[in-house]
């Protein structure tokens, strides 16, 4: 009998034991160890992550070239016939400035949107979504960047990820633009023409293939 008793108080005490560490992982704050996310969020965050460090690499390497590109622009040839006209050489100026700036200001983007990425993990084992596996739901109906904030990619992801790409296609349109008027001073009529042609239809290529991207079902 006493055998039986002190294996019934074992029993209870592993049992409050279990109860109290359950209530230790519920509370708020507090972050599941071994909590893995699932396959399509991770698929979905890595594939977003190396956009990101491409767009940085690539924003970094077009806001050198618009640097060097300025340096050129500032100093007209001196072998030139007719001289420039200065709200012409202006506007070449503004462009070039525009395209660094909005080139530099995607790169930081770019890091930042890599760095909240990075916290998905860590944020979500503390707060699991109701749609995660691990409470029995696994099923939800949202894009990409919803399933994100779902999982702790937070409120200002959405804002974040349209302001990168703002500044993404606007530093690349702003140094293709600054590229054309130079041509426009600089080149011959033949120059002009294709360089003119092959800009716009290559442009709206990427812009249809983007866009049915984007809005893809």
């Amino acid at each position: 009998m006493q055998s039986t008793g002190d294996e019934q108080l074992s029993a209870q005490t592993t049992t409050s034991e279990s109860d109290t560490e359950r209530v230790k992982n519920e509370v708020p704050g507090s972050h599941k160890l071994n909590y893995v996310l699932p396959s399509t969020v991770a698929s979905v965050r890595d594939g977003w992550q190396w956009t990101c460090q491409s767009g940085a690499v690539v924003s970094g390497l077009l806001a050198a070239i618009a640097a060097q590109l300025l340096t050129l622009f500032s100093t007209p040839p001196p072998n030139q016939a007719s001289p420039t006209p200065q709200a012409v050489q202006d506007f070449l100026l503004i462009t070039c400035y525009i395209a660094i700036f909005f080139n530099i200001n995607a790169t930081i983007c770019s890091f930042t949107l890599i760095d909240k990425l990075g916290e998905i993990g860590f944020k979500t084992s503390a707060n699991i979504p109701s749609c995660d596996p691990e409470k029995q739901g696994g099923q939800i109906t949202c894009t990409q960047e919803g399933l994100l904030q779902k999982y702790n990619a937070g409120r200002t992801w959405r804002p974040m990820l349209w302001f990168w790409l703002f500044n993404f296609f606007v530093g690349v349109l702003s140094l293709i633009v600054s590229i054309m008027t130079f041509v426009c001073i600089q080149g011959s009529i033949a120059m002009k023409t294709t360089l003119g042609l092959s800009v716009f239809i290559d442009t709206l290529v990427l812009f249809y293939f983007i866009v049915s991207n984007g809005f893809a079902d």
